[in-house]
């Protein structure tokens, strides 16, 4: 019976000097234990979210001044429809029906704003290989980046005066080397770019130069619209303006674009002359097929991307 009684009086010693403890011990919280203090005490300052810029690594055709992040492997798949829109009709499909230049490409970051790429066109059989390295990371008013690489052309074409393309002999291989140089605006909402680039060889020209420019605008947050133009090259006959436009949606690693535009190539060694359109134009004063500059092709960019 005693050792009962001794017993219980240690328990409620205990519980007695826990509940002192309790009572006597500092609130951490004084304000959550206060509702009126919580009340009065100030919210912590929100941060605005700042906006993904409206663009990947590729814009349409050209390098933007963004980069994989680091150790993400990227699928591209690009579609060109041959025919252009104008001349077709529901028979086949405003030109869906038409064949399509296909590409294909990889590209991995191997280091912090670094990615290296190799993409493959079925125009011409072309191949082109390009390191690129940003250097700033996303979400500054500046972006810079510098890109650089070669083509090598495997069934090289050549456009005779007549207009007829027949094949131009050997592989032919160039290099090149592009700068983007990038300004963001309106919390990363709209982004303008100018990309100089050179390159020694094109399908029209040796040592060729011209600045293509591209702009992106975020109509909402994983809505983009896109837009590329090159001016015409004086110095190659027949050359045109090339623009392009382009819808995208963007999902988590993952990006399509509706494209609409008055070519059909993706290399630099093909577009920076400018001369997608000598055939035509040059059959046209033969044949009068009524070739235009507007003439514009159907096409989509397809992007997925992937952590090894």
């Amino acid at each position: 019976m005693m050792r009962m009684f001794r017993v219980g009086a240690a328990v409620l010693a205990l519980a007695a000097s826990g509940y002192l403890f309790a009572e006597n011990s500092p609130d951490p919280n004084p304000a959550a234990a206060d509702p009126e203090t919580a009340a009065e005490a100030p919210a912590p300052p929100s941060r605005p979210r700042t906006w993904l810029a409206p663009e990947g690594s590729l814009v349409v055709n050209l390098p933007s001044d963004q980069s994989l992040a680091r150790g993400l492997l990227q699928f591209l798949v690009t579609h060109r429809f041959r025919a252009p829109v104008r001349g077709s009709d529901s028979h086949s499909l405003y030109s869906l029906d038409s064949g399509a230049e296909f590409g294909f490409g990889l590209a991995y970051a191997p280091i912090e704003r670094g990615e290296v790429a190799l993409y493959r066109s079925g125009l011409q059989d072309d191949w082109e290989l390009s390191a690129k390295y940003a250097f700033l990371p996303p979400g500054h008013c500046f972006g810079a980046a510098v890109r650089i690489g070669g083509d090598e052309r495997r069934a090289p074409l050549r456009v005779l005066d007549s207009g007829t393309l027949v094949h131009d002999g050997k592989t032919k291989t160039s290099f090149f080397a592009q700068t983007v140089l990038t300004l963001h605006l309106l919390n990363n909402r709209v982004e303008l770019s100018a990309v100089p680039t050179y390159s020694s060889r094109t399908t029209a020209e040796r040592r060729a130069f011209n600045v293509p420019v591209h702009a992106a605008i975020a109509l909402g947050r994983s809505w983009n619209l896109q837009g590329e133009y090159q001016a015409q090259r004086k110095s190659v006959p027949d050359s045109i303006g090339i623009w392009t436009i382009a819808l995208e949606k963007v999902l988590f690693r993952h990006r399509f674009a509706l494209v609409v535009s008055n070519t059909t190539v993706t290399t630099v060694d093909q577009y920076l002359s400018g001369d997608f359109a000598a055939s035509p134009k040059r059959f046209g004063r033969a044949f009068d097929n009524g070739f235009r500059n507007d003439d514009w092709h159907i096409g989509f960019n397809l992007i997925r991307q992937f952590k090894p």
